[in-house]
């Protein structure tokens, strides 16, 4: 096999004679170009060839589950790679049209320690890749990946004699009997099955229908030139569909599946879109009651209630936050044993006794299921509804090519490091060796975070704490586990609001931290000691979050600033949400209301937040004109979104940066 080049164009006898592969296609954790612009078919043979020398390089065995998923040419694109697997010596096991996890499947159920997935997963036609891995259940990572592209672009490949083929039929049933098992609904649920015409359509449906479940099948006909969208239940034309789809037929539950099967989607029985951070929020409390001190792994991206929530803390759940990336937490949860993996884009990761772990998309769907069924007086928008709030964003991907987006990123690590290092960022370090202080330090630094309904101050402080009293007239609506959540309905009632903490911690920790920065307030400590604690000195630190204004005890302005631009956040969630639904005038509405909000507000006379509240009503008043004259778009309610996003974020700067791009 000749050395791969990067430089060939179709049509050309190179082209048919030479391997073409472009470096940038080998990413972190799975490979993916597209077909003959970045890679030709010789190129695939080449990979595959190169897959068979990096097996025998690390001694493994030679044996090797491939599949394709329902594209014109992944057929035509495994046939290549297989002939490259031959090559290197491989005993190549082809299971045909399949799901990734149903190669993962076949890894365990035909003592295989290899797989090679052919698959473009959500990505549009025109796009191809592999999936690789040489040590069941777990995928290639950057470690892998690196050797693999090293061995591919400098050629160097080792043939091998002893290569065999041989066509596995029938693994479609066992994989589906497999996910089955015993297992079943003990009540009828009202499922949609929505799959995007892609792979997924082949197996979801079935295996729904055999736990007992009502299916209505949305887009389960495979049809690969997709006619509607890809199959990728993070975008939002399918989650668009699935939410007409829950309204249309009074569905308990919507699932979408991306389209090689290894994501799941949900949309609820009204019609709202969760998370996928957050459903796995919902499965690790449903779990963390069957099976005790159980371990979770989730990405950085998720919600940050994995650590504070009261569910998981009472079933005795620990949550570890890990790398994103699929590739990443199906490691981790292996590596630690833990009961399951979420990540935000989908990917669901069970071991025994819920699966092999590996990411499955129809295994996760069941486990939602199952939840409901344990849950008969609930519906899964109470569920969710049960949640703390906490607010986050849908996926958002900007193009950037591929030669170029490494540089960006690194760019933007360097940036974030360096405001690190000068001290910004959201957590403080008290410089002294005892790591306690340290994490405290970071804890009050992160103390505070603020919804439309109020302010939640979450104190998860550790042993370093022996006590804390709250001194507030404010109602704390949810009190749990050291969080407290403050009902901040009328910010400008009549009577005083007072809001004070007082932390009892050792005397050492107290110096220190008087002079450790937080998100709005300033902490100081009293000057006496108040008592002793084991032969250790305590003192009490003050973190007051209101102050005497114009001879009122109110609520610090930094602290009413958030709430407000929290509440006219969610407005423009929910007058976005009104114009999806065709209700302009509802849209208009909320816009108004949450104008005239900013408008009351005392802020508008401060000078460091005039300005701001200024110009955000400013800018809800043109909204309310633009929906009431019907002339919002798509666009504008992308930008909304995200708009509200930053706000939510505190990203005022980027957001600014936002609005002139957008009147560009």
């Amino acid at each position: 096999m000749q050395k791969p080049r990067s430089d060939l164009r179709p049509n050309t006898v190179e082209y048919e004679t030479t391997p073409l592969v472009k470096a940038t296609g080998f990413r972190e954790y799975d490979a993916r170009w597209i077909l003959e612009k970045e890679i030709n078919l010789l190129g695939i043979q080449a990979l595959g060839l190169g897959l068979a020398t990096y097996v025998h390089e690390i001694g493994q065995r030679p044996r090797i589950v491939v599949g394709h998923d329902f594209r014109a040419y992944s057929l035509s694109v495994k046939q290549a790679l297989t002939l490259g697997l031959l090559e290197g010596g491989m005993e190549v096991l082809d299971i045909g049209l399949a799901l990734s996890p149903t190669a993962y499947f076949a890894q365990f159920a035909l003592d295989a320690p290899c797989v090679a997935m052919v698959t473009a997963s959500h990505n549009e036609n025109g796009w191809t890749g592999v999936k690789m891995g040489a040590q069941r259940p777990l995928t290639f990572g950057p470690d892998e990946m690196g050797r693999l592209k090293e061995i591919v672009m400098n050629g160097r490949f080792v043939e091998r004699d002893g290569g065999s083929i041989r066509r596995i039929d029938g693994l479609r049933e066992k994989y589906i009997q497999a996910i089955v098992g015993t297992s079943k609904l003990t009540r009828k649920l009202k499922v949609v099955a929505a799959c995007g015409n892609g792979t997924a359509g082949a197996f979801a449906g079935d295996v729904l229908r055999a736990l007992g479940a009502e299916v209505i099948e949305m887009d389960c006909n495979l049809d690969n030139t997709f006619p509607k969208y890809n199959p990728n239940p993070e975008d939002h034309e399918m989650l668009h569909e699935m939410s007409l789809a829950a309204k249309e037929h009074g569905a308990d539950v919507v699932l979408g599946f991306d389209g090689d099967g290894d994501r799941c989607g949900v949309v609820d029985n009204t019609g709202e879109e969760i998370y996928a951070d957050k459903i796995g929020l919902m499965l690790a409390r449903d779990l963390s009651a069957l099976h005790k001190d159980a371990t979770f792994v989730v990405d950085v991206k998720s919600t940050g209630l994995y650590a504070t929530d009261a569910v998981l803390a009472a079933n005795g759940a620990k949550t570890v936050y890990w790398k994103t990336g699929h590739s990443y937490i199906k490691r981790k949860t292996a590596e630690l044993g833990a009961l399951a993996g979420f990540e935000k884009s989908g990917h669901f990761f069970f071991n025994a006794p819920l699966g092999r772990g590996y990411d499955e998309g129809i295994v996760a769907a069941g486990a939602i299921l199952a939840m409901l069924d344990r849950n008969p007086g609930r519906k899964l928008s109470q569920l969710k509804g049960a949640l703390p709030d906490a607010w986050t964003s849908m996926t958002m991907s900007p193009h950037c090519d591929d030669e170029l987006k490494y540089g960006v990123l690194e760019r933007i690590v360097a940036e974030y490091q360096a405001l690190a290092d000068a001290g910004g960022g959201n957590a403080w370090y008290v410089e002294r060796p005892d790591q306690s202080q340290d994490v405290l330090a970071e804890e009050l630094g992160n103390l505070l975070s603020v919804s439309a309904q109020g302010l939640t101050v979450t104190l998860s402080l550790g042993e370093a704490v022996s006590l804390f009293t709250v001194h507030s007239d404010w109602p704390v609506t949810s009190p749990s586990s050291g969080v407290f959540t403050f009902d901040l309905g009328d910010l400008y009632a009549a009577e005083p609001k007072p809001l004070l903490f007082e932390l009892f911690v050792p005397a050492g920790m107290a110096e220190g931290l008087a002079t450790v920065p937080t998100a709005i307030a300033t902490i100081s400590v009293s000057g006496d000691v108040m008592t002793a604690s084991g032969g250790v000195e305590h003192r009490v630190v003050h973190l007051p979050l209101s102050a005497t204004l114009d001879g009122q005890n109110r609520l610090l302005p930094e602290v009413e600033h958030a709430v407000l631009l929290a509440r006219t956040a969610k407005a423009r969630e929910e007058a976005a949400r009104r114009q999806r639904e065709g209700d302009a005038t509802g849209a208009q509405e909320a816009m108004l209301s949450a104008r005239d909000s900013l408008i009351a507000s005392p802020l508008t006379q401060d000078t460091a937040f005039a300005e701001e509240l200024a110009e955000q009503a400013d800018d809800l008043t043109a909204l309310a004109e633009r929906y009431a004259s019907h002339t919002f778009s798509e666009r504008d309610a992308k930008y909304q979104m995200q708009r509200s996003y930053n706000q939510k974020r505190g990203k005022m700067g980027y957001d600014k940066a936002l609005t002139r791009r957008r009147s560009d």
